[in-house]
């Protein structure tokens, strides 16, 4: 019960439970979920344990484990993972003990896809990790979408089509020659190898022009975009034309070919025809 140093009074306590936020997932992580909610009677010493883990896990250093058996390390690294807790600096910890290869991947689902509460998972050390961001239905800004270059190491983008429509999609030319700004004069978006951008009517042969400023883009595939409906007329010449014209050509160290197919690569989409840029393996 709290205790009032200044007037001696003892004061009773009554707790209320409140829904929790619906917005992101870390309030669904990384806690064991009660086995009789709402109820009174002993815990479980073994979930007391894990929940003092998951809470403690930034202030883990791998001292705490130098001494544990092995078996109980794995114990903890699989408590820790099953309920989605890991992280760079976990995974860190854990990695110096030998338990594991040091080769691990995380995949994380987010709830909300509104930019605001994407500013803590962006900033997050987990982003350290090379990253697949895919965007469809999002209420997004041209601001916002301008801030995606600043994410640290990211690998591919995928751009789907809104499926409500009520969205205005910021995805255009500007908004490439932006990022394209931000690869050449900061250095942004080095480890970008893939964009592939579906339904954007605004994505236009222009868009090839920027496609240099990424050193190790590998792939740039379009569909049904205002790019396929330019280059199907008489897809020879204008691939021709295409590779003369923009910066993205056959004289980069990166480029072996830009191909219009009707058939998407096999392992990316099992879409319609699209208009493909393939790098040099």
């Amino acid at each position: 019960m709290p205790f009032d140093r200044d007037s001696g009074l003892v004061f009773d306590e009554r707790t209320i439970p409140l829904p929790r936020c619906r917005h992101g997932n870390k309030h669904n992580k990384g806690f064991v979920a009660p086995i009789r909610p709402a109820s009174d009677g002993p815990r479980s010493l073994v979930d007391m344990a894990k929940n003092t883990l998951f809470r403690n896990l930034r202030k883990l250093d791998h001292t705490a484990l130098q001494y544990l058996p092995r078996s109980m390390i794995e114990q903890l690294w699989t408590w820790i993972t099953d309920s989605a807790c890991d992280s760079l600096h976990a995974w860190q910890v854990f990695a110096r003990t030998g338990i594991f290869d040091k080769k691990c991947s995380r995949r994380e689902m987010i709830l909300c896809m509104k930019p605001e509460c994407l500013m803590d998972i962006a900033s997050s050390p987990e982003m350290s990790w090379l990253t697949n961001l895919t965007l469809g239905s999002v209420d997004m800004d041209m601001n916002s979408a301008l801030s995606i270059s600043q994410i640290p190491n990211i690998r591919t983008i995928h751009i789907r089509a809104c499926q409500s429509g009520i969205y205005r999609s910021p995805f255009t030319n500007r908004l490439l020659r932006s990022w394209a700004a931000d690869a050449t004069h900061r250095g942004a978006m080095s480890q970008l190898e893939m964009i592939f951008i579906e339904d954007q009517p605004e994505i236009t042969t222009q868009a090839l022009w920027y496609l240099s400023a990424f050193p190790k883009l590998r792939m740039f595939t379009v569909r049904n975009c205002r790019i396929n409906a330019q280059l199907n007329e008489s897809r020879s010449e204008k691939l021709i034309s295409a590779r003369q014209r923009f910066a993205w050509n056959l004289n980069s160290p990166y480029v072996s070919q830009l191909l219009c197919c009707r058939e998407m690569i096999r392992g990316i989409s099992p879409y319609a025809p699209g208009v493909v840029a393939r790098t040099r393996s």
